[in-house]
This record gives structure tokens, sequence and C-alpha cells, in this order.
């Protein structure tokens, strides 16, 4: 009954960790779409596809001006590449 319940568990556990890891890489993908966006001048697009923390203070006209800000003190973006993405 033990090696049952401990495979059960083991089994559980799995499937949990695949679940965590496609959500992950969902989160990774979303956010590299939110990036692009930004980078395309979409910013109403970003603004939509962004999470109650950025929509609440920011308007998408207000997005723009803190982007454009940001970008004025260090340029447009060249490239992008993953360093690291931890868990």
């Amino acid at each position: 009954m033990p090696k049952l319940l401990a495979l059960f568990l083991f089994a559980i556990l799995f499937a949990l960790s695949s679940q965590v890891h496609a959500a992950s890489e969902s989160a990774e993908e979303a956010a590299l779409a939110w990036l692009e966006a930004i980078d395309q001048g979409k910013y109403e697009q970003a603004w939509e596809a962004g999470s109650p923390l950025l929509k609440t203070p920011l308007s998408p006209s207000m997005l723009q001006r803190v982007v454009a800000l940001a970008r004025g003190e260090v340029g447009s973006v060249e490239s992008r590449r993953r360093i690291r993405m931890s868990q």
C-alpha cells in the first residue's frame, strides 16, 4: 500500500510540475508579445494585453509617454535575448 501511495503522489507531483512549466512558457510568450507590441509602437494593444497593475495607473497614451521618456534616455531597442529565466 505505501508503494502505491508513493506512486500516486509522484504522478500528481509530476502532472503539477508539467502544468507549472507550461504556464511559465505561456507567461514568457505573453511577455515577449507585449514587448514586441511596445517595440512596434502599438501602445494601445500593449495596454490592452497588460495586467490590471499596468492598466490602473496608466492610460494607453500615458504608457506611450512613459516608454518615450525611457527610450529617450537609452534609445530604441536593437535586439533582445533571454539571458535567464528563474522559476
